[in-house]
């Protein structure tokens, strides 16, 4: 990342993002042809100033927190797209969520402090990586990171907590990328590995890539109803894009698709009865160890997670609908009683079920 503020582009809020590119392509071809490097210059060279030139020598750390920079009501993405020239050098810093930079032109050293702490494991020397335009490096929690050399680099950062975005992997788990993108606590990635890009984007890709992301970008400021909805799947279609453009892993042989629909219409049908792990594991035709396992990396959550949030739902539903009471409600959807229900929509929502109908903060 850079610095703490929100760097916008001086030329992406006057033209629109597809002219932008096509400008960049055309540009590019008109460079090969003539051997000379590329460098696409839509405006006003940005020279250094000396407040800038001071930033380029100084060696200074921070903490980065994506709670500063989103609302807590808000999905946990935030995306800083740091313009050529301005992002300053040797800044380390660390962050508690993982980040996507994607270098959009230009070239930088990513450098990787020596001797962090990540996962009980050390890093035995610092790392410096040269990285250039297209390249998409990955960074978890526990790296202390910073750019060198950033004169012309211009990147875009996608910050995500992987932690809280609860994402439906399917089969996603089988490709190299989401499995970088998504780790679990046995997949921790190795620090060096952190330092060198995990993938080139081609031009045409990373035209594709950062259109995307802009699009994302838009959707993150949206107030409209279904908003969080509408970013959640523009996330999506960034990751798969970039996923899409990485090398396709080897098939594997005698992977048998998961039954995990079964137990997830077995709760839609179900959900105002009590519901044990056994009945579900059971609607699946796995073992309940084997089907909690599965479920997860399937949905994205546990078992007892989507079973909530589909009463949470039908709660709403009725809240919005009818007259009926919280207790009425909370025994209709599955609740043991109205508190416990009360609490858990609470939880969730972060309003009362009765300050939810009547669209004012209350209490239950």
């Amino acid at each position: 990342m850079g610095s703490h503020r929100h760097l916008n582009h001086p030329f992406y809020g006057e033209l629109p993002f597809a002219i932008v590119f096509n400008y960049i392509l055309a540009e590019k071809k008109q460079k090969t042809l003539t051997n000379e490097p590329f460098c696409c210059n839509l405006g006003p060279k940005s020279n250094f100033s000396r407040i800038q030139m001071e930033k380029r020598t100084m060696k200074c750390e921070y903490h980065w927190l994506l709670k500063e920079h989103i609302p807590s009501e808000r999905l946990p993405i935030y995306i800083e797209f740091t313009p050529r020239g301005e992002h300053p050098a040797l800044w380390f810093h660390d962050h508690e969520s993982s980040e996507i930079a994607i270098v959009v032109r230009g070239s930088a050293v990513h450098l990787i402090k020596e001797g962090e702490l990540h996962r009980n494991r050390r890093c035995a020397k610092s790392q410096s990586v040269r990285i250039r335009q297209g390249d998409v490096l990955i960074i978890h929690p526990g790296v202390t990171h910073a750019y060198d050399h950033t004169e012309d680099l211009e990147l875009f950062n996608i910050v995500y907590d992987s932690k809280k975005l609860v994402l439906p992997l399917l089969d996603g788990n089988e490709l190299p990328l989401i499995q970088q993108l998504f780790p679990t606590a046995d997949e921790a990635p190795r620090l060096d590995s952190m330092a060198t890009p995990v993938m080139h984007l081609e031009l045409k890709e990373l035209v594709e890539v950062l259109k995307m992301a802009h699009s994302l970008q838009d959707k993150l400021k949206s107030q409209q109803p279904g908003a969080l909805f509408y970013t959640f799947i523009g996330f999506l279609d960034v990751v798969a894009q970039i996923a899409c453009s990485s090398p396709p892993p080897k098939l594997k042989k005698n992977s048998s698709p998961y039954l995990i629909g079964e137990a997830i219409d077995y709760m839609a049908r179900h959900y105002a009865e009590p519901i044990s792990l056994d009945q579900l594991a059971h609607a699946a035709r796995m073992s309940r160890r084997s089907f909690c396992r599965h479920f997860r990396q399937m949905v994205g959550c546990s078992p007892t997670e989507r079973l909530l949030a589909i009463r949470l739902s039908r709660a709403k539903n009725l809240l919005r609908h009818t007259n009926a009471g919280i207790t009425e409600i909370a025994v209709r959807c599955g609740f043991c009683d109205g508190n416990y229900f009360c609490r858990k929509f609470k939880e969730t929502h972060h309003i009362t079920p009765r300050a939810f109908r009547h669209g004012s903060p209350d209490t239950c």
